[in-house]
């Protein structure tokens, strides 16, 4: 043979052994499956009445005039028999304070007494509109929960424990309010621990529209709730105590449960279905 028919067959040899060593190469797939459905985009709008409507449930009257809004995100974490509870933060729950500052404003530049409301909104996964009932907050925890009515997507469960430090952590959420119809932007991080008694610290990219979207566990489990990020480096992300959290959805939602349950006669047994262990 050849000095340079070896060099060739080399030559062959080695890519063959390359294209082998390619194709053998096992393809890794990643098991864990996005909970995508139970995500809602949150609506929250001030509205500035001027008379008195025809119809007080057309916000298109002339009477209304929106003056301002905002968008956040939330998850379905429990269904009733007419509907769903929703989590997201309390700062898109509670507006108060909006409505303060224009009235305020009102009175400084004399436009007269000017009656302001607020009206919030979910968006499903199929971008249906549900109007939506505030049901209980806490600020403390900028933690909020709303029920809306005809809304039955699938809920998330509540994780049994919280996160260990540098665990993994999964995040969904409509961040700029950036949101379409089976489009819903996904995340991933880690959690890195507590900064106080009440605050979890997770890093993961959040920005404005992310406030309200969980957190969950590679179980897609909750484990916590985003509502705010670091002012100077939006990979810092801010959520309530795991066990805070759980203690705020269970004993807001079993309030609710018992209260719908008087008023409609019904064993509040059946009325909810929260996916989380009660003992924990």
């Amino acid at each position: 043979m050849t000095i340079g028919r070896f060099l060739n067959s080399l030559l062959f040899c080695s890519v063959l052994a390359l294209l082998n060593s390619c194709t053998s190469i096992p393809q890794v797939k990643d098991s864990f499956k996005w909970p995508v459905d139970s995500f809602v985009k949150y609506e929250t709008y001030t509205y500035k009445q001027s008379c008195t409507p025809r119809d007080p449930d057309n916000l298109k009257s002339p009477c209304y005039d929106r003056v301002t809004g905002a968008t956040g995100s939330a998850s379905i974490i429990a269904k009733s028999f007419d509907g769903s509870y929703i989590l997201t933060a309390a700062h898109m729950c509670d507006r108060a304070s909006v409505i303060q500052r224009f009235k305020s404003i009102d009175k400084e530049l004399n436009n007269g007494e000017y009656k302001y409301f607020q009206r919030h909104f979910v968006y499903d996964i199929d971008q249906f509109k549900y109007n939506v009932e505030v049901i209980a907050w806490d600020r403390e925890l900028d933690s909020c929960i709303v029920f809306a009515w005809g809304l039955f997507g699938p809920s998330l469960k509540i994780a049994e424990k919280g996160p260990e430090i540098g665990e993994k952590i999964y995040n969904f959420a409509a961040p700029a309010g950036f949101f379409k119809k089976d489009l819903v932007p996904l995340f991933d991080g880690y959690f890195i621990g507590f900064w106080n008694k009440y605050t979890a610290v997770y890093t993961m990219p959040v920005i404005g529209g992310s406030s309200g979207s969980p957190i969950i566990n590679n179980k897609a489990e909750l484990i916590g709730l985003v509502y705010a990020r670091h002012s100077s480096f939006h990979h810092i992300a801010i959520s309530p105590k795991f066990k805070n959290l759980k203690k705020f959805i269970a004993d807001a939602i079993r309030a609710d449960t018992k209260k719908k349950a008087r008023e409609h006669e019904l064993d509040e047994r059946r009325s909810v279905i929260i996916k989380f262990n009660e003992k924990q």
